[in-house]
């Protein structure tokens, strides 16, 4: 028999019984669950460091809740709705000197026709709210038709605007309570500066707004001007939208930077501790241990077990060769011999 088929051949029977023999020599720890009794002692075997994950956890818990919360800033908007405001006002203003037109005799012409004091109010409402990109009362319209659009009242609404942006208004008040309590981070996107606002209190939501907006009015709208506060009022709260947005994406990338720092807790088991005693109730604490102790001796035992009983199924194997080959020469050198005993040796 050629000497390479033997060795095949062995190598091979010792392979087949470590797979078959092996597994039925580990033992592995009980699937235990808090409030079960435990069945046996359970010892360290090595002097292992083992995750406390309680403490780890609250770790990562008080890293979440300290961190605050990005905001994007548009603070353009300020800038934005000013121009509106002022181009609505300034068109408006164009198109009443066409009114003026009429009221001195003459009827001012557009596209070849005529066009009467009633269709130029008409047309001046449409333009206003156009130009504006808002919405207005007939009773704001009826305000600024009397006073011919003045450009103070363009002013005045646009000093509120500024007051309320400049403080920061934002849109989602829930979300913004639960996660503003270590203050937020406001990220300006015009020009990227980034800053931490710890007082939070000076942001305005939906329940600051309106009493902030009335305040701002009468600041910004002299006495001898208040018969135009409503219609100031009333065309800022339609102008007005939120400019702090959160960035939830951004939010989340810095909390899972946050967690990816914190550092776990370890304690020390030391070699021969008492884990579990047969008979004692499995707690928190000790479930903790089996759990952390599990995964350190799990796969290095289990490497180390398999080499070893393969080593110990070779040597066995290597010791009847030698037997054989000095007692029974005859059934080495024939490869039937040999492919029998070996089938009977490992369905045995």
């Amino acid at each position: 028999v050629p000497q390479f088929g033997k060795i095949i051949l062995g190598l091979s029977v010792a392979a087949l019984l470590t797979v078959l023999l092996a597994p039925s020599l580990m033992v592995s720890q009980p699937d235990y669950r808090v409030g079960d009794i435990a069945t046996r002692d359970i010892k360290a075997p090595e002097e292992y460091l083992v995750k406390d994950v309680q403490a780890t956890d609250k770790r990562v818990e008080t890293a979440k809740r300290g961190l605050p919360p990005v905001f994007d800033l548009d603070s353009t908007l300020i800038s934005e709705i000013s121009s509106r405001v002022k181009d609505a006002f300034s068109e408006a203003n164009k198109l009443r000197g066409e009114s003026l037109k009429v009221g001195r005799g003459g009827y001012p012409q557009k596209g070849g026709k005529e066009v009467l004091e009633t269709d130029l109010k008409s047309l001046r409402r449409e333009v206003f709210k156009e130009r504006l990109g808002v919405d207005v009362s007939d009773s704001a319209i009826y305000t600024l038709e009397n006073n011919g659009y003045r450009p103070e009242i363009a002013k005045y609404i646009a000093e509120v605007v500024k007051a309320v942006l400049e403080r920061g208004l934002v849109g989602d008040d829930r979300e913004y309570l639960s996660t503003s309590v270590y203050g937020i981070v406001v990220r300006d996107l015009a020009t990227g500066r980034v800053t931490n606002l710890a007082d939070t209190n000076t942001v305005l939501d939906g329940s600051t707004l309106g009493p902030f907006l009335k305040g701002a009015v009468i600041k910004a709208v002299p006495e001898n001007s208040k018969e135009f506060r409503g219609t100031v009022l009333h065309i800022a709260e339609k102008l007005i939208r939120p400019n702090l947005i959160m960035n939830r994406a951004e939010s989340q990338a810095r909390v899972q930077a946050a967690v990816q720092e914190v550092k776990p807790v370890y304690f020390v088991l030391k070699k021969g501790e008492i884990i579990l005693r047969q008979g004692d109730p499995v707690t928190e604490d000790k479930l903790m241990k089996l759990q952390g102790l599990a995964p350190e001796i799990g796969i290095n035992r289990t490497i180390f077990a398999w080499l070893g009983f393969l080593v110990l199924v070779m040597t066995i194997l290597y010791l009847g060769w030698i037997y054989l080959s000095k007692f029974k020469h005859w059934i080495i050198s024939n490869i039937q011999q040999l492919v029998l005993l070996s089938a009977v040796l490992v369905g045995n």
